[in-house]
């Protein structure tokens, strides 16, 4: 070519003149031919510029953050020996041991998943090397003290924090203060992270096994002896690019050291725990030792005590039987003397009363004296009687008082013997317990020495696990995304250079046609085949070069712009920063020009074959043939005679017929794909939340034992039509070495599932059967995967649990990959019982407060959130209005192209039968019957064209949206009917426009040209 070129320019003065005078001359056909180019080379370069330009920035995000190259985890966590040891390898550049741990916490009637994640006190606003995964800060603060934390922005579906909330972890246990020192952290700030650049966080063993959010506190609110993670940045690879041999290489390299030092400090540790194990079962032993020896002094000091007690007891008993005896004889004395002392009263008294009628009768006898006698015997009687009555009463009153006294005493001790008696038993019961209590206590304690020693002696070393970037999920999905790009960057390009090419082919071909004569003048006066090819492609050379100049001028920033905001939506990173990327800029300009150039060379070369006389000579018109249609009497006799002109000329002019069709359909192809696009992304929302869910709310549960209240209302229909729990849960499926995360979905009732999700095959939404047995999973899944009905799916736990199960169907889901499993199911795999979590509701259409609603239904402690479908549709919906600049770039690109296309293909058409249409001017034709007559064969080719396309359109759109899938969607497959329409439609817009403006250059057709003479 260089040849060519130089050979021209020695050429004289006049013959570089033609070539500008051919440029001005032919004004629209070299504007068309730079528009042509401007588009494939605009849109090469654009397109294959986005994957690198996407890598780039990534790769700039994750070294201005300082991104991790490995990540060491250790079952036994790492200690600050190990820290050094890998600090003190030569090829390591940074390292910072780091804590984590997965909570759970209450916000707002939401409970989440959240993974709290140390940075170092010391190094928190600083660019330090041992700083690694550094947090980006968007709004706020970093934390200053151990009980505040900077919170991730969050994506769709995840509550709203604002700085000043509070987080409060739930289920705060012992286990967990051990670990943290604060059951609650204060937001100071909102940050993104580069260890967690994409939509989906991860899994974790708690919960659902959803992460939700992160957050970053100081590694000072941690009280852990040892740390969870080691983060490891390598010497010399931030200048490589990831996903590089190169930088592949060296990290293998590091990681092999790593796993050499490895094995000494695992030995190191291995020695230290072991060492720590068996002291904590020594101390633990002779703890025990001493707890023995002091419970057996405590019994024995006891059961001395309850001997004792014994003894006092039976000196007491006798003491009491003795006393009691005594107080018999006491009580059988007194009576005794009691009878007596009133006996001898009594004779007394008798004595007395025969004194007295002695006394009378002495009176009444006369013997006086004797009678004063004895009267006064008895008055000194009577004296003595009262007198002695007195000292009796006494005396029995102080007997009675005395035995009255011993009564009491002996009551008393009787008493104080009983509550001995019990106090003893008492006593004995206590210690027979404790006895016991103290045996089992001691025998507890050496099991689980004993059991401890036999941990010890199973203890193996610890496990280093040395993990590369390609572990973490964000990094993997984002430059996969950048693959898929590339991948598509394939398919546009071709279509728009294999349409320029041959619109530059029929554009040549026509311009040489077109000078023909002159060319032959050329030849004939001596100038060689190389000068005058020269002329054209020194003319297609610069509209090409001006073209790729133009459009990846443009396109190269303009698209690569918008596929990142289009990826975007689904990572968290920062603006694009594009770069002239020189090799793909080249290749496409190159492309281009080569593409135009090749055609010119064969439109040029199969004329310069030809004589000189035989070029100086005009071409004769094509003549007319017969065609197929012709043989289709029934349609051919009743077709006018113009319509039979016009399909003579469709077949007359073949290359035109080919050129024409094969441009509008890539056109069309375009156009639909485009329009396809949007019907894919948008019916995801339509077709998972309205057509397979046919719940609308959601409620996550601790349990199922609501109160009585719940109850009431979740039976009440003014609310709730139906319900249904459910166990989903975030697991990893596995089918020939292949794993893809997924939720796990088992309904309480088998047989309710299907009035709730509506389980069919996408094609042609025939049911898919559920009962017992079943385990259907997504359609996204077994394309994911390469599962096949029938085949088992290995399902494994975040705990590191694995169950095999027997794929029973396939069904169709958009959003994330779900796995059907029947409780019966469940429990025969797994050997429990689904711990419950979630319920799905169909919520009545009467409500007119769902936050009322919510708020009633988290007063019950076992219900953790309440979401409606409806906002995170809403939340979907707006997600996904980023990619409705794609679909209007490329339905803007199709549009030109087919302008393009139409424009140059008709405005040949016009110029090579301008003699023809000059004729039938003469002949009487008028202007609008002349238009009319070039317009029924492009509106026969736009047919045609379109109908070409719209089929190849729907193979272009399953490749495309096949090959931009992430691995949480799946696109639907489906095209409207309104998006054919629209294609079309706007096909033949654009070929309507062409007609309007050829209209112009019809009229100025002059009837003169049918005069002038072929030969």
């Amino acid at each position: 070519m260089s040849k060519l070129f130089s050979r021209h320019f020695q050429t004289n003065k006049t013959f570089r003149k033609e070539v500008r005078h051919s440029i001005k001359s032919s004004l629209s056909r070299f504007l068309a031919i730079m528009g042509i180019v401007a588009l494939g080379a605009g849109f090469f370069a654009g397109l294959y510029s986005s994957a690198p330009y996407m890598r780039a920035t990534a790769e700039n995000y994750y070294d201005n953050s300082n991104f991790m190259d490995i990540h060491l985890i250790s079952t036994m966590g790492f200690t600050k020996d190990d820290v050094a040891a890998i600090q003190s390898m030569s090829n390591v550049e940074g390292v910072m041991p780091s804590n984590s741990i997965d909570i759970s916490a209450n916000y707002k009637d939401i409970k989440q998943n959240i993974r709290i994640h140390g940075i170092p006190d010391n190094l928190v606003n600083s660019q330090a090397q041992d700083y690694i995964n550094r947090p980006r800060l968007v709004k706020g603060r970093f934390p200053s003290n151990s009980k505040e934390c900077v919170l991730d922005m969050g994506k769709m579906f995840r509550s709203h924090y604002k700085i000043g909330d509070t987080i409060k972890i739930a289920d705060y246990d012992e286990e967990l203060s051990k670990q943290l020192k604060a059951d609650e952290f204060k937001v100071v700030g909102f940050v993104d992270s580069s260890y967690y650049i994409a939509y989906n966080l991860g899994s974790t063993s708690i919960g659902n096994g959803r992460l939700d959010r992160f957050i970053y506190v100081l590694n000072s609110s941690f009280q852990q002896e040892v740390y969870t993670d080691l983060f490891v940045t390598v010497k010399g690879v931030k200048q490589l690019e990831s996903f590089q041999a190169e930088y592949d290489k060296k990290i293998e390299a590091v990681t092999a050291s790593i796993k050499a030092v490895a094995e000494n400090q695992k030995s190191i540790r291995f020695a230290e725990i072991k060492e720590k194990a068996n002291k904590k079962i020594e101390d633990s032993q002779a703890e025990l030792e001493v707890n023995k020896a002091k419970a057996e002094n405590e019994l024995n000091d006891a059961s001395q005590k309850i001997q004792r007690s014994e003894k006092d007891l039976i000196k007491a008993k006798n003491e009491i039987v003795n006393g009691q005896n005594a107080l018999d004889q006491g009580f059988a004395e007194y009576n005794t003397n009691k009878q007596l002392l009133e006996q001898k009263v009594k004779d007394t008294e008798n004595d007395l009363q025969k004194l007295e009628e002695q006394i009378a009768a002495l009176t009444q006898s006369g013997q006086n004296e004797q009678a004063e006698s004895l009267k006064k015997q008895l008055e000194i009687g009577k004296a003595t009687l009262e007198q002695t009555k007195q000292v009796i009463q006494k005396q029995l009153i102080e007997a009675k008082i005395k035995l009255d006294e011993s009564q009491k005493t002996l009551e008393k001790g009787k008493a104080q013997y009983e509550a001995g008696k019990r106090q003893l038993e008492k006593g004995k019961a206590e210690y027979v317990i404790n006895k016991q209590k103290a045996e089992e206590k001691l025998t507890d304690a050496q099991k689980q020495i004993d059991t401890g020693k036999k941990e010890i002696a199973k203890i193996s070393k610890p496990q280093w696990y040395v993990l590369d970037r390609n572990t973490n999920v964000g990094y993997v999905s984002f430059f996969s995304d950048a693959d898929r790009m590339a991948s598509i960057a394939t398919v546009f390009p071709l279509i728009f250079f294999l349409v320029a090419a041959l619109v530059a082919l029929t554009t040549m071909t026509r311009m040489v046609e077109e000078e023909r004569v002159l060319i032959g003048t050329h030849k004939a006066l001596g100038y060689s085949n190389v000068t005058i090819m020269s002329k054209y492609l020194l003319y297609a050379a610069f509209a090409s070069i001006l073209g790729s100049a133009f459009g990846i001028a443009i396109l190269s920033n303009l698209l690569p712009n918008i596929v990142w905001n289009a990826y975007n939506m689904m990572y968290t990173a920062p603006t694009i920063r594009p770069n002239i990327h020189w090799g793909i800029t080249f290749a496409a300009a190159g492309s281009a020009v080569l593409c135009t150039l090749t055609a010119t060379y064969l439109a040029c070369a199969a004329t310069l074959r030809e004589s000189p006389a035989a070029m100086m000579l005009p071409r004769a018109p094509k003549p007319g043939r017969r065609i197929l249609m012709e043989q289709v009497t029934f349609i051919w006799n009743h077709m006018s005679f113009l319509k039979k002109v016009t399909a003579r000329n469709l077949f007359r002019f073949k290359k035109r017929l080919f050129m024409t069709v094969i441009g509008i359909a890539g056109c069309t192809a375009l156009l639909l794909t485009g329009f396809g696009i949007k019907n894919s992304v948008t019916d995801i929302v339509g077709n998972q939340y309205k057509d397979i869910y046919q719940y609308n709310s959601v409620i996550g549960i601790a349990s199922d034992d609501f109160t009585e209240k719940t109850k009431a209302l979740l039976n009440d229909k003014n609310y709730f039509k139906d319900t249904l729990i459910e166990l989903n849960k975030a697991m990893d499926f596995s089918f020939n070495g292949k794993t893809e995360s997924g939720n796990l979905i088992v309904p309480k009732e088998t047989k309710k599932l299907k009035a709730f999700v509506a389980l069919r095959t996408r094609a042609s939404h025939e049911d898919v059967g559920f009962n017992k047995d079943s385990v259907v999973i997504s359609e996204k899944m077994i394309r994911t995967l390469g599962i096949h009905i029938g085949d088992k799916i290995t399902i494994k736990e975040r705990d590191g649990k694995s169950v095999v199960a027997k794929v029973t169907g396939v069904t169709e889901n958009y959003i994330g990959q779900n796995v059907y499993l029947s409780s019966e199911k469940y429990q025969e795999i797994f050997g429990a019982e689904p711990k419950y979590n979630e319920m799905v509701a169909k919520t009545s259409g009467q409500i007119s407060d769902e936050k009322a609603l919510s708020t009633s239904l988290m007063k019950d402690d076992n219900i953790t959130t309440v979401q409606f479908l409806k906002d995170m549709t809403s939340q979907f919906d707006d997600m996904l209005t980023s990619l409705n600049i794609v679909i209007v770039v490329l339905i803007i690109s199709s549009g030109l192209l087919a302008f393009i296309v139409l424009y140059n293909l008709t405005n040949i058409n016009v110029t090579e039968r301008q003699r023809e249409l000059a004729t039938i001017k003469v002949l009487g034709f008028y202007n609008k019957e002349v238009s009319a007559y070039i317009y029924r064969e492009t509106a026969m080719l736009t047919v045609i064209g379109c109908i070409a396309g719209l089929i190849l359109g729907v193979f272009l759109h399953n490749y495309v949206i096949q090959t931009v899938e992430i691995d949480m969607i799946m696109f639907s497959r489906k095209i409207h009917f309104m998006s054919y329409v629209w294609s079309a439609l706007l096909t033949a817009g654009f070929a309507a426009f062409v007609n309007f403006v050829m209209y112009f250059k019809l009229k100025k057709i002059d009837m003169v040209e049918s005069l002038k003479s072929i030969d």
